[in-house]
């Protein structure tokens, strides 16, 4: 099973961000937490988690 990450704008607009997959929930949670400085600046203000294509999240703010 592959977990990823889909990236919204302040905007509300889906953006592009890196399409890395994860095998756990964890291992998508701290890569996110360890590069959000780097998406804030990419434009991306919140994320929202899959599990290949079911929703796991709502969009959070990554601040």
């Amino acid at each position: 099973m592959a977990f990823l990450w889909r990236f919204v704008s302040a905007a509300g607009v889906a953006v592009d961000g890196p399409a890395i997959s994860f095998t756990t929930t964890e291992a998508a949670e701290q890569w996110l937490s360890e590069e959000a400085a780097d998406l804030r600046a990419a434009g991306i203000d919140a994320a929202s988690l899959f599990d290949e294509e079911r929703a796991l999240s709502e969009p959070g703010d990554r601040r």
